[in-house]
């Protein structure tokens, strides 16, 4: 990954908060089973939200980070449109839609800490049509010091159009799909807009065509697989407790998971550590630990905060700032 002076980050996904279930049993629900679950308080967002709260808080005001998307006319929009300018984002390419509430999920934790996710497709983040991203990346100048990122719960179409539109420009240009999408993904040549790709392990299995992934090892070689197809890629693939991979053509490198973590939920972890690796890329840190002193790489910095994301009961652990980071650096490099 060259780089570059990065003056914006720009992107696109789903808005929105959630609910969540702490299921009491690990079995996972069935098709067509009730289940008694215990509504927690915690809170859940949405992937937009989740990636650029980080972001937001370590790049800015240096580096512009502007969300593109929409909430409903309600109390939840209100409150996420809050949250986000508080974050550090500049929020005027979130729009509020008179015709559909802010995105709602549903997330079922379970006692082993992990979770699915339901979320409505009739929200406002439906509304974020292509022209609605084509007229906000004009007016930002998206250009090759700019870095744009696409995200799911929009349409994939507007997602590849945001893509497209930044590879024209000469934008670092990162993504994420999720599992029911990665074939249409692949089909639109997506894949080719793209200079980072981050999934998680289902994720990766579907991309590279294999039953599933269990370990590095098999990231690894699921890796392999899609960058011989990609030769141009970077990705960011987690194997959620193993660990996580950056890999690109010339080198594989697997970073095991931060130790000493008290998880509460697994939540975001993956939208954190992307926002980790994308922070680490703005500021120029070397992604394959060629560090200078004591200082660490971006795919740490991805560790770190994905490490320390888990360690809320919310999906986002609004508490992390560069002391917290730099703190928890300092004691895992002793």
């Amino acid at each position: 990954m060259e780089k570059r002076k990065i003056r914006q980050i720009v992107g696109t996904g789903g808005i929105g908060k959630g609910l969540f279930f702490l299921s009491h049993e690990n079995e996972i629900l069935g098709r067509n089973e009730s289940r008694m679950a215990e509504l927690s308080g915690a809170k859940d967002y949405c992937k937009l939200h989740i990636v650029f709260h980080y972001m937001g808080r370590l790049l800015s005001p240096d580096i512009e980070v502007i969300p593109i998307g929409k909430v409903g006319r309600d109390e939840d929009g209100a409150l996420c449109r809050e949250q986000m300018k508080n974050a550090g984002m500049n929020t005027n390419w979130i729009e509020e839609s008179r015709r559909h509430p802010t995105m709602l999920s549903v997330c079922i934790q379970y006692p082993d800490k992990s979770g699915c996710n339901i979320t409505s497709d009739n929200s406002a983040c439906q509304e974020v049509d292509s022209e609605y991203i084509l007229k906000a990346v004009r007016e930002l100048k998206v250009d090759k010091d700019s870095v744009v990122v696409a995200l799911p719960e929009v349409s994939l179409e507007s997602r590849i159009e945001l893509l497209r539109y930044g590879k024209k420009q000469g934008a670092f240009c990162a993504a994420s799909c999720g599992t029911s999408e990665i074939r249409e993904f692949v089909r639109l040549k997506a894949p080719r807009m793209c200079d980072l790709i981050a999934l998680n392990q289902e994720e990766t299995a579907a991309f590279a065509g294999m039953e599933s992934i269990e370990d590095p090892d098999a990231a690894k070689a699921a890796a392999e697989k899609i960058l011989k197809e990609f030769p141009h890629l970077h990705l960011w693939l987690t194997v959620g407790a193993e660990g996580s991979l950056l890999a690109s053509s010339e080198r594989i490198i697997v970073y095991p998971s931060l130790p000493g973590i008290k998880v509460k939920n697994t939540g975001g972890a993956g939208d954190a550590g992307l926002a980790g690796l994308l922070t680490g890329f703005c500021l120029g840190l070397p992604p394959w630990g060629e560090k200078n002193g004591e200082g660490y790489d971006a795919g740490e910095l991805a560790v770190l905060l994905a490490g320390m994301s888990v360690e809320s009961a919310d999906s986002i652990h609004m508490e992390i700032d560069w002391e917290k980071i730099q703190d928890r650096a300092a004691k895992w490099k002793r």
